[in-house]
Parts: structure tokens; C-alpha cells; sequence
């Protein structure tokens, strides 16, 4: 969903957040909120990336799509800790809490992770010397949708993402590519109900325009 990131020099230096810098030249710390046992932990901020990248990953991809992924949690870690310090209610720059922020499993991790993160140390996409909205997805069904469309983003679309066509298609799983979900007839009222503000009715057909 964004163009290939440009080394630093081309476009303005980028400050790591003050709220996790350690000062020049010191690998930033982040404060994790580990959801799973409901505690807050202080961890190095390029191990946060390797458990990120184990996660959002197979850990056994071809390094070089781990690189990319290591370099979108990079980037998407350090532009929310720019824009909202910790995390709404914690004492926590990031959660293991998918629904708060990425996924994150340490146990993950194995030398390929480390290879890919470790290669691409540092490394972020930035655009007009700020951290872009890295965000990014399994399967975009061969295109790739604005943020307004694909994630019901209500802020100003950023202008490094655009709807592309994706050659991804040719390269999914097929439990990627193919799957259904079942809704009761309620559920689809409600839904309507909720974005329309009036009540459809009872509903026997339902058309693609």
C-alpha cells in the first residue's frame, strides 16, 4: 500500500519519539503491555520488531519479506508513539493486543527473524521527513483500497496510498484467497440500520449495485 521507502538522506533526518529515545547513539525502549498476562514490560526496541515480525508472519518466509514486514512494524510502532506517546488508558507505548496495536509473540522468533531485522536495523519509510501510516495486510484480493475504504480511516487519505493492482493474487494460500462469512438476518438489519440511521425492514434480497 506504499511506495518503496527512501533512505533518510533523500528526504530529512526523522527524530525517534521522545518518549522511548535513550538519547544519541542508545537503541530506543519501549514499554510493552503484554495482554496476555496483563503486565507491562521494558524491552529494546529492536526486539519488539523481531517479535512483531514473528507474529505478523511465518517465521520461515524468505528473509526478504520478513525485511519488508521488519520495516513496516518499525515504522508503524515509531509513527503512533509520535502521535499519541502511550497508548490510550496504559502505561504502555505498544500492546500485544492486536485490536490495540500489532501482533507480537517472542517465542516466534528464530534466526531468520533476527537475520531480517537485523539487516534492515533502523530502517523506516518516511514521507516530507515524517513516519508514514505503514499499514499493511495479508491479502488485498489484487488491489489495494485507500484507508478511508479498506480500514474506515476518517482522516485525510495520505497521499503515498493509493489503490494499485497487486500481483498477489497468483501467490496466495487458497485459505487466503477463498473463504465466506455467514450472517443471520439480524445481523444484516442492524448493520444496514446503523449506517443508513433507518430500519430496512424485513429483508428477503440483498443485490450487489
Amino acid at each position: 500500500m506504499f511506495r518503496k521507502p527512501q533512505p533518510l538522506e533523500q528526504e530529512g533526518k526523522v527524530q525517534i519519539p521522545s518518549a522511548i529515545s535513550q538519547g544519541e547513539g542508545k537503541e530506543p525502549q519501549l514499554r510493552v503491555y503484554l495482554a496476555e498476562q496483563d503486565s507491562i514490560v521494558t524491552m529494546d526496541f529492536e526486539e519488539y520488531v523481531a517479535g512483531v515480525v514473528a507474529a505478523e508472519m511465518d517465521p520461515d518466509w524468505p528473509q526478504e519479506a520478513l525485511a519488508a514486514q521488519a520495516i513496516e512494524a518499525r515504522t508503524f510502532t515509531l509513527q503512533k508513539i509520535s502521535e499519541q506517546g502511550t497508548l490510550p488508558n496504559r502505561d504502555a507505548h505498544a500492546s500485544t493486543d492486536i485490536k490495540e496495536f500489532q501482533a507480537y509473540d517472542a517465542s516466534r522468533i528464530n534466526e531468520n527473524v533476527r537475520g531480517a531485522v537485523k539487516k534492515t536495523r533502523g530502517k523506516v519509510a518516511v514521507h516530507q521527513g515524517e513516519f508514514v501510516r505503514s499499514w499493511f495486510h495479508a491479502y488485498c484480493g489484487g488491489i489495494t483500497a485507500t484507508p478511508s475504504a479498506g480500514l474506515n480511516y476518517q482522516g485525510e487519505n495520505p497521499p503515498y496510498l493509493k489503490p494499485v493492482e497487486n500481483p498477489c493474487v497468483d501467490y496466495v494460500d487458497k485459505e487466503q484467497k477463498f473463504w465466506s462469512a455467514v450472517f443471520s438476518k439480524d445481523e444484516v438489519r442492524a448493520a444496514v440500520q446503523e449506517v443508513a440511521k433507518g430500519d430496512p425492514g424485513d429483508l428477503r434480497l440483498v443485490k450487489l449495485r
